[in-house]
């Protein structure tokens, strides 16, 4: 009996600029690294400069389309807070 060698078609990559690393795809450009896992519920965590995010993906939505969900989110965030630091700083004039 002999043993045959079949070859192996490549894995899929889900994300085609990164790379697989252990369980996670990792993709690194621009000083920005990105790791995305699947431990407990989908997740990336970023590095850029001096930050580091962790941030819980929605389920059944492609990772970039997530990431640009949270960003305009935080965007959306960003703006009410900047909104309520200008009505706090006309307050702190008036008093």
């Amino acid at each position: 009996m002999s043993c045959q060698q079949v070859p192996t078609a490549p894995a899929f990559n889900p994300y085609p600029r990164s790379v697989q690393v252990g369980e996670f795809e990792v993709a690194i450009g621009g000083g920005i690294w990105v790791a995305i896992g699947a431990s407990g519920g989908r997740y990336a965590r970023i590095q850029a400069g001096s930050k580091d995010l962790s941030i819980r993906l929605s389920e059944g939505v492609p990772v970039d389309s997530s990431l640009r969900a949270t960003a305009a989110e935080w965007h959306r965030k960003a703006q009410r807070f900047t909104e309520m630091a200008i009505a706090a700083e006309s307050a702190s004039q008036l008093v």
